[in-house]
């Protein structure tokens, strides 16, 4: 009977540990959304572009919005801390993740300093160059944005566009973009390559 009674107790002692838990992470989730959310709204989307055509138009999942350059550390305020599938629609003046579940995302053609690959994002690790990371600045923090799109050919679609893109903000005479890096060649430092796996494979725009 004693030893019923400890089971019972360790029981009891383990759910309150697991809800006290829970709890104080869902409070510490609920204070960085407010905290960032405070920092301002996602840029507003064109009035106009529910009429126009875009440039690339890409299903997949929509990863993270994370900190640049530590793709474990993730936004969570606006819903950009939140996976779920998602359209990315490339236009002349900016990129739009039309993300399901919660708002879309726009991010202005003058906020995006570059773009390239990765392997992975918190919460989403997939094999070598899997992701399409979008490098941008919201309300001045440098961030990156990835998606894993549905198809091979979906990628390559979404990387042509990003390079459109981001060449039309190009100085003359800088370099075009790269391609990606090949497995069998000895790896080179580089500079702007994330401590988690980018292989940025486009060009790096230099901020103002």
């Amino acid at each position: 009977m004693a030893g019923i009674d400890e089971k019972v107790l360790t029981a009891i002692v383990l759910g309150v540990f697991v809800v006290v838990l829970f709890a104080v992470i869902g409070r510490s989730w609920m204070r960085r959304t407010r905290r960032e959310e405070n920092e301002g709204h996602l840029p507003e989307l064109p009035a106009d572009l529910a009429e126009r055509e875009p440039g690339a138009a890409v299903e997949g999942m929509y990863v993270a919005t994370c900190v640049r350059g530590n793709h474990l550390a993730r936004l969570v305020g606006h819903g950009l801390g939140v996976r779920t599938t998602a359209r990315v629609f490339a236009y002349d003046d900016g990129v739009l993740y039309d993300r399901d579940g919660t708002q879309p995302l726009w991010v202005p053609r003058d906020e995006i300093d570059g773009f390239g690959t990765a392997s992975g994002m918190v919460g989403k690790f997939v094999e070598k160059n899997g992701l399409v990371v979008l490098s941008w600045r919201l309300h001045e923090r440098e961030v990156d944005t990835g998606v894993r799109t549905k198809t091979r050919e979906g990628k390559a679609e979404l990387l042509e566009a990003f390079s459109r893109l981001t060449a039309r903000e190009e100085a003359p005479g800088s370099p075009g973009p790269q391609p990606e890096p090949d497995d069998d060649a000895a790896p080179s430092p580089d500079p702007t390559q994330s401590s988690f796996g980018a292989e940025p494979t486009g060009t790096q725009k230099e901020t103002p």
